[in-house]
Parts: C-alpha cells; structure tokens; sequence
C-alpha cells in the first residue's frame, strides 16, 4: 500500500517514468548484461532522483515561500487599513496605538507571528511514505549511486 499526501504520489510516477526510460535506452544501446543493466537503472534512479528533489523543493518549498509572502502583504494591507480607520487594536481591550511607529511595529509583530504558523502549515505537505518529496529524490539518487558501483563491481568480477 502507497501512503501519500498532497502531491507524493506524483515522485512514484516521474520515478518509473525517468528510471524506465533511462535503464530501457540502455539495455537497447548497450545490451542486456546484468552490469549494463544495473547501470542503466542506476543512471535512471538518479536523473529521478535530481527531478524529485526539484518537484520536491518547488512544491514543498518555494511555492509555500510565495503563498506565506502574499499572506503577509495581504495582512498588512488590512491591518493598515484598520489603523487608517482607527479600529486597529493588537488584543481586544488595548488602546490603539498612539502614532505610526507603534503601530508598524505591533503590525510587524502580529504578522510575523501569523506567517510562522502559515508556514509551519505548508511546508513539507507533499509527502510519499511521510517522508517530503524532495528528501524521496535523495534517496533516489543514493539508490542510482549504489547501482552504478554494483555495476561497476560486476563488470569487473565476471
């Protein structure tokens, strides 16, 4: 059974899809030896392996990055206009603040502590097996570099 969350599954596909192609061009080119073939899946496994850990690091990093970005200006943007129509307040009950100083600082305040509970939310949401994508590609490629010496070991013994 294959556990994923978010986009996770689409490592499983890009991994069969690139390492197939990769270790099938090399059997057709290079024959069907078990070195050959050990290589070519290993070449596979780490092409794959540099496109998950990008997939990866895109949706698990650098798309989360953006959304926190837009959250806080799109925060900002209301806190600053409730300060312009003085119903700004950092709790209930306070006084608003006293000039524009005061207030840019408790704005700062209060979106930087809401944007670190946004991200704590989005990152890393893509998983395979609950482990981030980005970090499934790593394994790939340490994968593809143990089949390339194992190739490499068997075209040498026989």
């Amino acid at each position: 059974m294959i556990i994923w969350r978010g986009w996770g599954i689409l490592s499983v596909f890009i991994t069969l899809l690139v390492a197939g192609i990769v270790g099938v061009t090399f059997q057709a080119f290079l024959g069907r030896g078990n070195a050959t073939v050990s290589f070519g899946y290993g070449l596979g496994f780490i092409v794959a392996g540099v496109a998950n850990y990008l997939f990866g690091q895109q949706v698990n990093a650098v798309a989360p990055a953006k959304k926190i970005e837009a959250f806080k200006e799109q925060m900002r943007r209301e806190m600053w206009d409730r300060v312009a129509h003085g119903a700004f307040q950092v709790v209930s009950g306070t006084p608003p603040p006293a000039n524009r100083g005061e207030a840019h600082q408790q704005i700062e305040y209060l979106v930087g502590q809401a944007s670190t509970d946004a991200a704590r939310g989005l990152r890393n949401i893509h998983t395979l097996f609950f482990i981030p994508v980005q970090w499934v590609g790593a394994a790939e490629g340490v994968l593809g570099v143990v089949l390339i010496v194992l190739s490499v070991v068997m075209s040498f013994a026989g």
